[in-house]
């Protein structure tokens, strides 16, 4: 099966959570479960992922000692452990003959699936890849909207200088529509920045908390370019990412005239999470570009979703993701210049934006040496 990340969806979310698992997903469907930083969302990376079975899902059955419970919630929840156990990352982390007994010994009395889900986080927390989650039916179901609901994006497109600066947000659509509407209105920005005749280009990520990541590098693929631009480090192996993954909507690169040769500066910082962080690591690798600020969240893995009995979703981290030229990360992404700076605003008190706007000044197609 094919890893994508809708922050990782090759294909849609939406059309997929009619299914029990869905097998293509997003560092595009990010989930930050329980993670003490109100700025991270939900949704930070999804990933696809193939695990095998291993030979002792079976001993998920209860001890004779225990009392019986109701059989749906029973059974609900060995469906959850067998679908963590087999796709989780960091599944040999936990050792599942204890952990089942436990889990079962902890539900004893429940009668309903919603009374077994701080079993099942638990669980989850036990990875220890902070990125797990179980989603609740809720945050599924909106997930699930309409594209009618799509509303304008917290993005700035301004010139700095001789250079464009453009303020990438987070996203956390779906939907072909929305997810159309961001990828068109960064690369607009772009290309109104171009007319504009400038020299070199500033990324911010630095407020960029994840959610669906490529709508985002879709919207930066006249600079990105085509190609394999990091991958997704699972159990079975790796696999790439790429535009052409890049559904739903419209997968075709954006054109930007003489982009991708262009020196570009990319921004991070602590609130750079997830998708986010799959964007950060879709620019280290490609020639003419320095990253600016501080290390990222730290979680630059991806996520998978499995859709459950009760219409709620566990979000398993089933892979890591890698730059374009293989190095694994996983953790915080740590920028080439560490430059720290109270304000994102890409003005004179900007530290960070001021320190790549000296570095594009010093490059060739800025008249530099």
């Amino acid at each position: 099966m094919r890893r994508a990340c809708i922050g990782l969806l090759a294909v849609s979310l939406l059309s997929a959570a009619k299914a029990e698992t869905l097998p293509v997903a997003n560092p595009g469907f990010e989930v930050t479960p329980e993670i003490e930083s109100p700025e991270v969302p939900a949704w930070p990376g999804i990933s696809g992922a193939q695990g095998g079975r291993v030979d002792d899902v079976e001993l998920s059955a209860h001890s004779p000692e225990q009392p019986p419970s109701n059989a749906s919630a029973v059974a609900y929840l060995d469906k959850a452990l067998d679908l963590i156990q087999q796709h989780a990352y960091h599944a040999d982390r936990i050792d599942w003959p204890v952990e089942r007994r436990i889990a079962h010994e902890s539900i004893v009395g429940a009668e309903t699936p919603e009374q077994t889900h701080d079993v099942i986080r638990n669980v989850l927390r036990s990875l220890g890849d902070n990125h797990s989650a179980l989603v609740s039916s809720d945050t599924m179901d909106s997930l699930d909207g309409g594209d009618d609901d799509f509303e304008d994006l917290d993005l700035r497109a301004s010139v700095v200088g001789r250079h464009g600066y453009l303020r990438v947000p987070g996203f956390m659509g779906t939907g072909a529509a929305r997810s159309d509407a961001y990828a068109s209105a960064l690369h607009h920005g772009l290309s109104g920045l171009a007319q504009r005749g400038v020299c070199g280009w500033i990324i911010d990520l630095r407020d960029n908390t994840g959610g669906n990541m490529y709508p985002m590098i879709r919207g930066l693929s006249g600079l990105l370019g085509e190609g394999t631009l990091g991958y997704f480090v699972g159990r079975d192996g790796r696999e790439p990412w790429n535009i052409g993954l890049s559904a739903p909507g419209d997968a075709r690169p954006r054109d930007l005239p003489g982009g991708v040769d262009a020196p570009v500066a990319v921004l991070a910082g602590p609130n750079t999470a997830s998708s986010g962080e799959a964007t950060l690591l879709s620019f280290v690798g490609r020639a003419n570009t320095r990253t600016f600020g501080e290390p990222s969240y730290g979680l630059s893995t991806a996520n998978q979703p499995f859709r459950l009995a009760d219409g709620s979703a566990l979000a398993i981290t089933t892979a890591v993701m890698a730059d374009r030229r293989g190095r694994v990360y996983g953790e915080r992404v740590t920028p080439d210049e560490i430059v720290v700076s109270p304000s994102h605003n890409a003005a004179s008190n900007d530290e960070v934006a001021v320190e790549a706007a000296h570095w594009l000044d010093s490059q060739a197609a800025c008249g530099g040496r």
